[in-house]
């Protein structure tokens, strides 16, 4: 979340729920995310999943949702799926923790794919 709003610029909320569910549905999830990086989360609420999604009924959706996290001792993989819009595509984050003080930094981060969701065309009218 720190590098998309950072390095990225990138402000597209999260789903929360997806934060939520791959993240082990923890306890106090909001208190957990650090205070700067809170308005990323489309829901504010410890049980996202209880509300639904403000992008639901969003005709082109704005969001990122995590597909998996795969973590080890030491390592960890996260993979989101981004729709801006009418476009779409997948980011990787490599992660490891850092010796000496515990924390998680970013190995690596890349970006994949991207396609473009049009619309169908309108209809034409029917005749008769």
């Amino acid at each position: 979340m720190s590098f998309r709003q950072s390095v990225r610029g990138d402000s597209i909320p999260f789903d929360a729920c997806h934060v939520y569910e791959k993240t082990g549905r923890p306890a106090m999830l909001v208190s957990r995310v650090p205070p700067g990086l809170r308005n990323l989360l489309d829901r504010q609420v410890d049980d996202p999943c209880s509300l639904p999604a403000p992008s639901a009924h969003a005709r082109f959706k704005y969001v990122v949702r995590v597909d998996s996290v795969v973590v080890t001792d030491s390592t960890a993989l996260v993979y989101l799926y981004i729709r801006r819009g009418e476009w779409s595509y997948s980011e990787t984050y490599d992660l490891v923790v850092r010796p000496g003080d515990g924390q998680w930094r970013l190995r690596e981060a890349r970006g994949y794919g991207g396609f473009q969701i049009l619309p169908p065309p309108p209809r034409a009218p029917a005749q008769g």
